[in-house]
Order: C-alpha cells, then structure tokens, then sequence
C-alpha cells in the first residue's frame, strides 16, 4: 500500500528552496572578494532534510521474543522534511568544535494485516493500531586539522553521537462474538550514545564554491547497548558573501543497536537518506 504525505509535510523544505532562489537573486554580482570560508571561526549551516527511512524495530519481553517490524510496511512511511542544524566553531587553525542537530516524529493509523508481539503484548490481526515514532539526534565531535590551508580543511574527528528514540503502538479490536472491544498497546523508548570516529574535508572548488565531505564510523558494546553507526555526507556550498550562502547537499545514515534497558528490550534497525538544503553563516 503506497501511503501519500499531506502537502504541507514539505513545506520546510520549498520555503528553504523559495529563499534560497531570493537570496540568489539578490545576490547576483553583488560578491566582492571571495570569502574563505575555510578562515571563518564560527559557521552555522541552518536548514531542512527530507529523508527516506527503512525502520525494522522489536519489542521484547522478559521470557518472550516480540515480533521484527518494518515499520514502513506495517505502519506506514515514516518519512518527512526535518528541521536540522550543523555548527563549527574552529577555535584556532588546528582545533574544531562541531555539533549537529535534528528531530522529527510521525504518527500514523493503521488495520494490522498481521499479529504482532510488541513489549509483551499480543495484538491480533485486523486491529486498528495507532503507532508514533520519534527520534532526536545530537552529537558533539572534536576535530584535528592536519592540513591547514587557505583554500581546505581535512580533518581527523571523535565525538559522541546521542540518538533518542520513542516507539508506541496502542490498538483496539472487537472480542470474539461481538462483546465488546478489546485493547493493548505501550511505549518503547531509550537513548542511545555512541561514540563515533571519522574525517572531514572542505575544498575550494574556486570563487565562492565549495565542497564539504563527511563520513563517520563506530562500533562499540557499552551500557546494555551493542550497536554500530556509518555516515556519509556531503554538500556544495555557495558562500557570495562573507556571511551568507547556500548549500545543497546529501546524507545517508545508519544504526543497527541491540538494547537491554528498561524501557526497551529489543533492537533498532535504522537508516535514513536523502537531501539538504540549507543556509550557511558565517562569521
């Protein structure tokens, strides 16, 4: 079944378009000298992701197993326009301080073509099932410029990578024989820090256009949590004034966490990709 998002889903996303093409617009030969970007100590890349997610989640129970969903399958696209925010602060030539930001949730109303087992509850075909998934990402990274010029960065990074997910399913159904109905239904959620390694560069391609490159790494078993993180991004910048600019850009990312906390037992199969846009300070 193909589910349609409401128009409005992506609208983030054509009002950064809309403001974009006025920025370039107004822009035009407007650009004096071109802007080293790379010398700049502070830049905030402010804007919107449009993703397409591949989810599989599951729920267990003390002594039982619960049921793998694909979420997209069962409960429909979790996909969406979201809010997202990248910052570095190069304190001096050699060291950096970089943080990046985004969240988004999607609630969606489904009848089950299945039963499922989700934290210890049976839910039966044909139910009518409410779900909700949320996430918020944070990390805080530190990097090591080794070769730094006028016209690149390239740079060796570590940080921590915190994602918080929220899962629920609530459900009712009619009881057998017509006597009423009958409901289940509960929340899954932890967070889940990961620490990450990786490497970064941003080119001068010429004038005002560069090109930033990103990808990161880990795999680590800690606190309940035996989970593996890869991401890959990249992105051209425009920057015609010394402040302002435009970047377009893709991303792609992916978790694959084993959990045994409270509030969730089970594991998380996650990844998402797609498109940026956004607009790039500096100062």
């Amino acid at each position: 079944m193909t589910t349609h998002r409401p128009a409005n889903a992506r609208n983030p996303f054509v009002r950064v378009l809309a403001g974009g093409a006025v920025f370039a617009i107004c822009a035009g030969q407007a650009a004096a000298d071109d802007t080293k970007l790379s010398q700049q100590p502070f830049q905030i890349a402010l804007g919107s992701f449009t993703n397409e997610s591949d989810l599989t989640i599951r729920a267990d129970a003390e002594g039982s197993t619960g049921t793998e969903i694909d979420w997209g399958d069962t409960f429909g696209d979790v996909d969406g326009t979201k809010f997202r925010l990248d910052g570095y602060w190069r304190i001096n030539d050699r060291h950096h301080i970089r943080l990046m930001y985004t969240e988004n949730s999607a609630v969606k109303n489904r009848s089950l073509d299945r039963e499922i087992e989700w934290n210890g509850e049976t839910i039966p075909v044909n139910a009518s099932a409410r779900s909700e998934f949320g996430f918020e990402i944070i990390e805080l990274a530190y990097e090591y410029d080794f070769s730094k010029r006028e016209d690149r960065e390239l740079v060796l990074s570590a940080g921590l990578h915190y994602t918080k997910f929220n899962a629920s399913i609530d459900a009712t159904w009619a009881t057998p024989g017509g006597g009423g109905t009958s409901s289940a239904g509960s929340e899954a959620s932890v967070g889940a820090p990961l620490p990450v390694i990786g490497g970064r560069g941003m080119w001068n391609l010429g004038g005002n256009w560069w090109f930033d490159a990103q990808a990161q790494w880990f795999q680590v078993a800690i606190d309940n949590i035996d989970g593996s993180i890869f991401n890959l991004r990249g992105a051209f910048i425009w920057q015609p004034k010394p402040w302002l600019g435009l970047g377009a850009g893709y991303d792609t990312f992916s978790i694959d966490v084993d959990i045994d906390k409270e509030r969730l037992d089970g594991s998380i199969d996650w990844t998402y990709a797609g498109p940026q846009v956004f607009f790039n300070f500096a100062f």
